[in-house]
């Protein structure tokens, strides 16, 4: 997948082989994600307005939220779960920016456009996400027989 993840304007790409992704900046290959993680879609898209891709990564992991828990969970959190990342170009890696916590819906599809994140469930639904500068917000709507806006 073509795209600029270090702002220069010339093409880097991702490649998602196996559940991993990894990137080629600058004709360099650059590991992307977790060996933990089990990629079923990444893609690429300016989130944030900056003239600088993101990648986006939809993935399945062993737990709920990663290595901070919260206060209130007490026990083992190792259910499998699906959750949704951004990672950027930190000029040497893709670093992880923000990672959602477990999605509560198994997401069929991901998608970036009109600038909202579209995650599209097995069901057929259809939820929209904004970008609010440290991670995506849902934006309420009343979808109209699964029509995208």
């Amino acid at each position: 997948m073509a795209c600029d993840l270090d702002g220069d304007a010339t093409p880097d790409e991702l490649h998602l082989e196996r559940h991993r992704l990894c990137a080629i900046v600058d004709g360099d290959l650059v590991p992307g994600t977790s060996p933990a993680w089990i990629v079923s879609q990444a893609f690429s898209a300016d989130i944030d307005g900056d003239d600088v891709d993101e990648a986006i990564v939809l993935f399945w992991r062993r737990g709920s939220y990663g290595s901070s828990h919260p206060f209130w969970l007490e026990g083992e959190d190792d259910d499998l779960c699906q959750h949704v990342s951004v990672m950027s170009w930190d000029g040497a890696r893709l670093r992880q920016r923000w990672t959602s916590s477990a999605l509560g819906a198994h997401v069929a599809q991901a998608s970036f456009e009109n600038g909202l994140l579209m995650l599209e469930d097995t069901e057929g639904q259809l939820t929209r996400w904004e970008w609010d500068g440290w991670g995506f917000a849902l934006v309420p709507w009343v979808p109209q027989e699964n029509a995208r806006p």
